[in-house]
C-alpha cells in the first residue's frame, strides 16, 4: 500500500538527513534499496533503517563544484 512506501521513503529521508546535519557531514554514496532494511519497532510499526555505509565518506567543509556532463544524474547530496 501507498501509506508503507511513503513511511519507508520518510524513514530514509530522515536517515540521510540526520547523517547530512553531522559535523563533518557524513554522505552514504551508494543509497538504494538493498541497503534499507525493515524492521518492526517495540510498538509493531514499520521501520526503515540505512545500512551498508562502506562507501560513506566525510564530506570536507571546502568542496570543488563537481564536474558532471549531466547535472540530472548528479547525486542529490551533490546538489548543494
Amino acid at each position: 500500500p501507498l501509506y508503507i512506501r511513503q513511511k519507508i521513503a520518510f524513514d530514509v529521508a530522515e536517515a540521510m538527513c540526520f547523517c547530512h546535519r553531522l559535523v563533518p557531514k557524513i554522505i552514504h554514496r551508494d543509497l538504494k534499496s538493498p541497503n534499507v532494511f525493515l524492521s518492526v519497532n517495540s510498538r509493531g510499526f514499520l521501520v526503515a533503517k540505512v545500512a551498508d555505509l562502506g562507501l560513506a565518506t566525510v564530506l570536507p567543509k571546502v568542496q570543488k563544484e563537481a564536474a558532471v556532463e549531466n547535472p540530472i544524474w548528479l547525486a542529490p547530496e551533490g546538489i548543494m
